[in-house]
């Protein structure tokens, strides 16, 4: 290939990515606006905000989307240590460390809102449904979460059964 052909396969690949990018911006607006409740702050799950006042930060955490990470990034932010990693998704263990949104008023969370830098990270949702299963269900710790889904499941169908194949992996 011609370095002319790679540069304009390379700007051909650049503008689908803006594009997509373009994209995903609009689908946000237009989800947000049929939400306004996002907007008004009813409905919203404030223990999900991790805030930094020293950095002036807000961070939205989605859980399977490198939550553990960054709970360990905001502990040491805060010149703290965990030494049990597994102790990372105590609530009792992250508040001694990091605030989190509902422990502020409302006023004082629309002011953090305001001033202060947010973020939070996405994944796509295929990829991150999987991963749970794999996590939770395939781990050897959580097997027994497995069969309490499974009876649960029979109980509401009356015993019917409805599965699910998807990727090799079977949802009921």
């Amino acid at each position: 290939m011609s370095t002319f052909a790679a540069l304009l396969v390379s700007k051909q690949v650049q503008d689908n990515e803006n594009m997509a990018a373009m994209w995903r911006k609009q689908q946000m607006n237009n989800t947000c606006s049929r939400h306004r409740s996002l907007s008004t702050g009813r409905n919203v799950l404030w223990s999900n905000y991790f805030v930094n006042n020293k950095l002036q930060f807000i961070h939205c955490f989605i859980p399977k989307v490198a939550c553990t990470s960054w709970k360990i990034a905001l502990v040491r932010l805060a010149g703290k240590y965990i030494s049990d990693i597994n102790r990372i998704h105590l609530t009792r263990v992250t508040d001694k460390f990091v605030k989190r949104a509902e422990h502020y008023n409302s006023r004082q969370r629309r002011l953090l809102l305001k001033k202060y830098y947010k973020f939070m990270f996405v994944r796509e949702p295929l990829e991150r449904l999987v991963s749970a299963y794999r996590d939770k269900l395939v781990n050897t710790n959580y097997q027994n979460i497995s069969s309490k889904i499974k009876k649960q499941r029979k109980s509401t169908n009356r015993g019917n059964v409805v599965l699910v194949h998807l990727l090799d992996v079977t949802f009921i």
